[in-house]
């Protein structure tokens, strides 16, 4: 009865934050895109870093999307990319 299962993979976004953490950030980038599932979208959220996170990764990562945002702690960036 049902639906026959899908040949498909299930579309995927992975919505990542940070907070001056960019060597942390690239490896956990890094490592998204090895992943064996794809993922249709990559989301990054800087909540107000100092370390020149997004001016260093996003020539790096081009195909990311990436949010800015004053420091408003995890909770509120995670909101903010899960709704870009």
């Amino acid at each position: 009865m049902g639906n026959p299962p899908s040949t498909e993979y299930p579309r995927v976004s992975v919505v990542l934050t940070t907070f001056d953490r960019k060597d942390l950030l690239s490896r956990a980038l890094r490592s998204v895109i090895r992943q064996s599932h794809p993922v249709d979208e990559i989301i990054v959220v800087d909540d107000g870093s100092r370390d020149g996170t997004i001016e260093e990764l996003a020539p790096v990562f081009p195909y990311v999307s990436w949010l800015r945002q004053e420091n408003k702690g995890v909770s509120s960036a995670r909101n903010l990319g899960i709704r870009r």
